[in-house]
């Protein structure tokens, strides 16, 4: 029997998108584009299409864009994962949650990586701030030292700077070119903590994340505003390719993993 994966992204379209077209194109049967809803158990009904036509990949979009909805949700409870996921930690050899972290308080961040902290029951892959990170990792298309409205501000000057350089929105450069910046996505990582297990760059990014960007609250007439200052720029979704292509499992694995992403340069 083929390996089942899942993958739960929280863009309603583009990451879907570009993760279902990628795996499709590496030649794996996916299931694309349903909603999970966390607060409705919904998977189950979910799932059963997939099960059907014996798919290998399903990437579902989550219906809870923030990490704190899902923190709140579950409240630190095993059994209440496992409730809603019934039977999938069993049926699938995999499973990601691929989510940024925007504005998401450090705790919350923290409290989620608890929850999925494993490849087998659900692991966290996060992006910092988004996963539009991924066209700029060097952090020198925006410049530092400044506050963002990620929704606005921080998208809007990448989707600008790739409109007037390349005649292209960020995700399309991003599909365009995605081998080629999990590449420079890994390398920062491995340059970061000289770590060549990748499986566990997933929680030594959030330790980064959480000591160097800082949050930033302050109260404009009734309502408390908070502003991010993201001083560390990085993701970590080549892990979920490297798992499901069996490269990680050996723990010496970071090589063997910068090999297959050069392999499938443009």
């Amino acid at each position: 029997m083929n390996k089942k994966f899942l993958i739960i992204v929280e863009g309603i379209k583009d990451e879907v998108k570009i993760f279902s077209n990628l795996l499709i194109k590496l030649g794996f049967k996916v299931e694309r584009g349903k909603d999970i809803d966390f607060k409705r158990n919904n998977f189950n009904e979910v799932l059963e299409t997939f099960k059907k036509n014996n798919l290998e990949v399903l990437v579902l979009h989550s219906v809870q864009n923030r990490i704190h909805d899902i923190v709140i949700k579950f409240d630190n409870s095993k059994e209440d994962i496992e409730r809603f996921f019934g039977f999938a930690t069993n049926y699938f050899q995999g499973i990601f949650l691929i989510f940024d972290i925007d504005h998401n308080d450090k705790q919350d961040v923290e409290d989620m990586f608890k929850m999925f902290q494993d490849e087998y029951s659900g692991l966290l892959l996060v992006s910092s701030p988004c996963i539009e990170v991924l066209c700029d990792l060097d952090n020198k298309i925006i410049g530092k030292k400044k506050f963002y409205d990620l929704s606005k501000e921080y998208k809007g000057c990448l989707n600008s700077f790739f409109d007037k350089n390349y005649h292209c929105n960020v995700w399309e450069y991003i599909s365009n070119n995605f081998f080629e910046l999990l590449l420079k996505a890994l390398e920062k990582n491995y340059n970061d903590f000289k770590e060549k297990n990748i499986m566990e760059h997933p929680h030594l990014v959030i330790e980064k994340i959480n000591e160097k960007n800082i949050r930033k609250n302050y109260k404009s007439g009734d309502k408390t505003i908070t502003e991010c200052y993201f001083e560390y720029f990085t993701t970590v979704v080549y892990v979920f390719i490297a798992f499901i292509f069996g490269l990680t499992s050996e723990i010496d694995n970071y090589s063997k993993v910068k090999v297959f992403l050069k392999a499938r340069l443009n």
